[in-house]
């Protein structure tokens, strides 16, 4: 038998699909709310799936679980692809916000450990490296790189 506290020692389990349900709901009625209300309502929905696989995340303490960090990971990549296939640009951003605390997460427990403190200097390696990659890309490709977010702001 399920004792009664595990919803709320599991808030994954109801605010997953508390989080879906607004979603479909605001999807349905986008037309009747208007442009900032609906975009209220799917952040608020889109903020019930991260925030519950988050919390959970930092509640069993990481380190303790690789299954919720992947959980979260996997929300986050989901999300982010269902933004650019249905041009969603919040599923975007919000799948990229929670894929980047998921990574800082995992980045900071590892580093904290007294034997690990090399895990900040790769990390800001890489980092690093990511940035002026970035900056390369959008140099040599601007107009693209332009085109491209003048076509994502048209994204709902």
């Amino acid at each position: 038998q399920q004792h009664p506290t595990t919803g709320l020692q599991r808030p994954q389990l109801w605010l997953i699909p508390l989080g879906l349900i607004v979603l479909v709901a605001e999807h349905l009625n986008r037309d009747r709310l208007g442009f900032w209300p609906s975009l209220s309502v799917r952040y608020a929905g889109l903020l019930c799936i991260y925030l519950s696989s988050t919390i959970e995340m930092f509640k069993d303490g990481l380190g303790h679980s690789v299954i919720l960090p992947i959980m979260l990971v996997l929300l986050a990549v989901a999300g982010m692809l269902l933004g650019i296939l249905f041009r969603v640009r919040a599923f975007l951003l919000a799948g990229f916000s929670a894929l980047l605390v998921v990574v800082f997460a995992q980045i900071w427990h590892a580093a904290i450990q007294p034997d690990r403190t090399w895990i900040w200097w790769v990390s800001g390696i890489i980092l690093g490296i990511a940035i002026l990659s970035l900056f390369a890309v959008f140099e040599k490709h601007r107009n693209e790189v332009l085109k491209m977010f003048d076509n994502m702001k048209r994204w709902q």
